[in-house]
C-alpha cells in the first residue's frame, strides 16, 4: 500500500505564522489607505462648499439688487484657539483646532458689516466632518484672544475677493496688500512678502499627513493641496493702485417700463500705476484695472451692483443693469453710485493720505444738467435715443472730487446716507 505524504504540524505552523505576519502588516496599511481616502474626500467636500459660496456671490439674480437681498455667503468652521504669544510677543496669525473641530456650515446673510459676529443669517446647510477627520488649523485668524472661536470665509455680493477671520474682531481682506497687513511676511533674504493663500488644514487622528484647502488671493481659485503653499511667500512687486482721471465725468441713461427700468452707467476709466526706475509712479494703460460698484436710491439701502468689472480695451467704462426700484411709476429723486477701482494685484486707488479713493456719482431727477430723466423704454434694452428737446436720454455728471468719498464694506469711513 502506497503511503501519501502529508504536511507536518511544524510546517503548518510555519505557513500559518507567515500568513499571520502578512495580515499584521497589511491590515494597518489597509485602514491607513481608507483613512487617507476619507481625508481626501473631506477636503474635496469642503472645497465644494467654498466654491458654492463663491459662485452664489458672483452670480446673483436680478432680485439681488433689491432691498433685503442676501449680501454675503459665509462658510463657518469651529472651534479654534490661538496660541499665546511667544517670549518675543509674536503670534503667527494662525488658529488651531483639535479632534472636536468638525463642524462646517454654509449660510447667507442680509446685513453689511465690518465684523464677523453679525446676525440675520439664513442657514443653507450644516454638516460634520467624518469620524477621525478634523480641522487642524485656519490661516489667517484675525483675533489674538485665547478664547475658543469659530473661523469663517465670506464672499460678498458686489465685493472683490473674500474675507476671512474669527467670528469676532476685524476681518482679513484677501485684496489687502498694504504694509502691516495680517497677510504680510518676510522672505529669508529679508524682503517684503505676503502670503498668497488663505489655508484650512485638515488632518486625521492616525495619519501624520494633512490636506490644505486653499483660496488663491489673486485669482480666487479654490483647491486642495498636500502641503502648505504658504511655506513659500510671493514677493510684493506692485504696491501702487490705479488713479482716477483728474477731469473724469460720468453719465447715467435710464429707460423705464411699467414695472422696472434698464440703466446704463458710463464713467471715465481709471489707469493703473507702476513704479519706474526712479521709484516714481507712472501710468500704464496696458495693465488690467477692475471696478466694484455699489448704488442706492434716496431712502433705500446701499446695495452691491457689480464686482470685478473689467476695464474696456479703450474708451470709457460702461455698466448695464435692470432694477425694479425704478420704473415709470417709481422715480426716486436721487440715484447714487459708489465706485472703487483696483488693479490685478488688488491694490486700491488711494488718496494722498492713504485712504481709499472712492468716487460718488450723484444724479438728481430732472431735466437740468447733472440730472436724470426716466423716459419710456422699448422693453428690451436701455433707450439711448434723443429726447424731445434734442438732448440724449440721460444726464451728464461730474466725478466727485478726491475729498468726496464713501465707504461700503471697505476700511472705516463714512458711507452713503441711509
Amino acid at each position: 500500500m502506497r503511503r501519501v505524504r502529508s504536511y507536518t504540524l511544524v510546517e503548518m505552523l510555519i505557513v500559518l505564522g507567515i500568513l499571520g505576519l502578512l495580515m499584521a502588516t497589511s491590515i494597518p496599511n489597509f485602514f491607513g489607505q481608507n483613512e487617507r481616502f476619507v481625508l481626501d474626500n473631506s477636503a474635496n467636500q469642503l472645497r465644494q462648499v467654498l466654491i458654492e459660496a463663491q459662485t452664489r456671490s458672483l452670480a446673483p439674480q436680478i432680485s439681488s439688487s433689491q432691498a433685503g437681498a442676501a449680501q454675503y455667503y459665509q462658510v463657518t468652521l469651529g472651534d479654534f484657539k490661538v496660541k499665546p504669544a511667544d517670549s518675543t510677543g509674536l503670534q503667527d496669525n494662525t488658529a488651531y483646532g483639535d479632534q472636536k473641530t468638525t463642524s462646517v456650515s454654509l449660510a447667507q446673510g442680509n446685513s453689511e458689516c465690518g465684523v464677523g459676529d453679525i446676525g440675520a443669517q439664513q442657514p443653507i446647510r450644516n454638516y460634520k466632518l467624518p469620524k477621525l477627520v478634523y480641522v487642524a488649523s485656519f490661516f489667517p485668524f484675525t483675533t489674538k484672544t485665547t478664547d475658543t472661536l469659530d473661523g469663517f470665509v465670506r464672499f460678498t455680493l458686489g465685493k472683490a475677493g473674500y474675507q476671512c477671520g474669527a467670528t469676532t474682531g476685524n476681518l482679513a481682506e484677501s485684496t489687502d496688500f498694504a504694509n502691516g497687513s495680517i497677510w504680510s511676511g518676510t522672505t529669508p533674504d529679508g524682503s517684503k512678502s505676503f502670503a498668497s493663500y488663505m489655508t484650512i488644514e485638515l488632518k486625521t487622528a492616525n495619519l501624520s499627513e494633512s490636506r490644505f484647502v486653499t483660496i488663491d488671493r489673486s485669482t480666487g481659485q479654490i483647491s486642495v493641496q498636500r502641503s502648505n503653499p504658504n511655506a513659500y511667500f510671493k514677493p510684493v512687486a506692485d504696491i501702487l493702485g490705479p488713479a482716477w482721471p483728474s477731469n473724469g465725468s460720468a453719465r447715467l441713461t435710464v429707460s423705464c417700463r411699467q414695472g422696472d427700468a434698464n440703466l446704463s452707467l458710463n464713467f471715465s476709466r481709471a489707469t493703473d500705476q507702476v513704479s519706474d526706475a526712479t521709484g516714481q509712479a507712472t501710468a500704464d494703460s496696458t495693465r488690467a484695472v477692475y471696478y466694484d460698484i455699489n448704488w442706492k436710491t434716496v431712502g433705500g439701502t446701499p446695495q452691491p451692483l457689480a464686482v470685478r468689472l473689467a476695464n474696456p480695451a479703450s474708451g470709457d467704462a460702461n455698466y448695464f443693469f435692470s432694477s425694479k426700484l425704478i420704473s415709470l411709476r417709481a422715480q426716486p429723486p436721487t440715484i447714487q453710485f459708489q465706485l472703487s477701482t483696483y488693479d490685478q494685484n488688488g491694490n486700491l486707488a488711494l488718496l494722498a493720505n492713504g485712504q481709499p479713493d472712492y468716487k460718488i456719482l450723484t444724479f438728481n431727477r430732472g431735466i437740468a444738467a447733472n440730472n436724470w430723466v426716466c423716459r419710456p423704454g422699448n422693453g428690451v434694452e436701455a433707450d439711448v435715443s434723443s429726447a424731445a428737446d434734442g438732448q440724449p436720454q440721460g444726464s451728464q455728471g461730474s466725478v466727485a472730487p478726491d475729498n468726496s468719498q464713501i465707504n461700503l464694506g471697505g476700511p472705516p469711513g463714512p458711507g452713503l446716507p441711509p
